[in-house]
């Protein structure tokens, strides 16, 4: 991680003190509110990416600020009576210690982040801890309310990021419907997630399972360090605009999916207009359609995902 891209230069800022109280022994934490970030908790009906700025500063005369760790945990729901998702306990998405013996005193740090495309909630949780142990703890909600959560079919548009640093989205998580930065995947929760990667190989961009040889040598995934590598399958497929659009239903998945041969650990070269169809670890089928490409090298992808809940 590099920690300079996160500790951003510290202006004056309006701060606005959110979740729970702290202790005159822990750490100053607060969310920022310049107009747009989020600083709340938050019920959509649509899904969105969000940016969060926290502010961390040690209490005047304290300890330095040794961590930062901010966690998520996730309730998603196939229809509304019956739970799919459920994470049992806070996974770790992004975890840093600061350099020693001379820890910040302040730090400044952003997170983008893409909530679910599903019906549920998400709990977000960031925590700095000083070089004593004092902790202090800001958090807030997301929750999810979207038009079509009983439709068998989960469709949903998304955007993969080239990946070219850690805060890059290039992982794409199939079912819970939203992309992953690269230092999400650093923690070993988040690589159970991780369904389809964006990477590049010596013939050009693909997309990836995280089994694929093209994964294995991704600079900026480091894939090769992970602690569990999903055995996705994927193809390329001849699927046209309209044919995509008419899929609504498990058996134009099915049959989508039956077109093809899917190869483990599989990887697809990408472009405008092009379809890969694709099987999670747990047998749930899907495909995707590619329906814009970014206009400068190492493109962006926008596309449309269609999976069966």
């Amino acid at each position: 991680m590099r920690l300079l891209r996160l500790l951003l230069p510290l202006l004056p800022l309006a701060l606005l003190t959110a979740g729970c109280g702290q202790d005159t022994s822990a750490p100053l934490l607060d969310f920022i509110s310049d107009g747009t970030s989020l600083t709340a908790d938050r019920t959509l009906t649509v899904a969105d990416t969000f940016q969060v700025r926290i502010f961390a500063e040690a209490r005047e005369g304290g300890p330095g600020l040794k961590q930062l760790t901010i966690t998520a945990q996730e309730r998603f729901y196939r229809n509304p009576a019956q739970s799919r998702f459920v994470d049992p306990e806070p996974l770790v998405y992004f975890d840093t210690v600061f350099t020693q013996p001379t820890p910040p005193s302040k730090f400044l740090f952003t997170n983008r982040f893409s909530t679910s495309t599903n019906a549920g909630r998400q709990d977000w949780k960031y925590t700095v801890t000083d070089v004593d142990g004092n902790k202090a703890t800001r958090g807030y909600r997301i929750t999810g309310q979207p038009a079509d959560s009983i439709n068998p079919v989960h469709t949903y548009s998304v955007r993969l990021q080239a990946p070219r640093r850690s805060g890059s989205r290039a992982v794409l998580a199939a079912e819970r419907g939203f992309a992953l930065p690269a230092y999400a995947t650093n923690q070993a929760g988040y690589q159970g997630w991780a369904d389809i990667l964006y990477v590049s190989s010596p013939t050009g961009p693909v997309l990836a399972a995280p089994t694929s040889p093209a994964a294995a040598t991704a600079p900026v995934l480091r894939v090769n360090r992970w602690q569990q590598r999903r055995a996705t399958e994927l193809a390329a497929s001849p699927l046209t605009l309209g044919e995509f659009d008419a899929i609504t239903t498990s058996a134009g998945i099915a049959n989508a999916v039956a077109g093809v041969t899917l190869t483990v650990g599989g990887q697809v070269p990408v472009g405008l207009n092009k379809a890969v169809v694709f099987r999670t670890a747990e047998g749930n089928e899907g495909v995707l359609f590619i329906t814009g490409v970014g206009t400068a090298a190492p493109v962006d992808l926008v596309m449309t995902v269609k999976i069966l809940r």
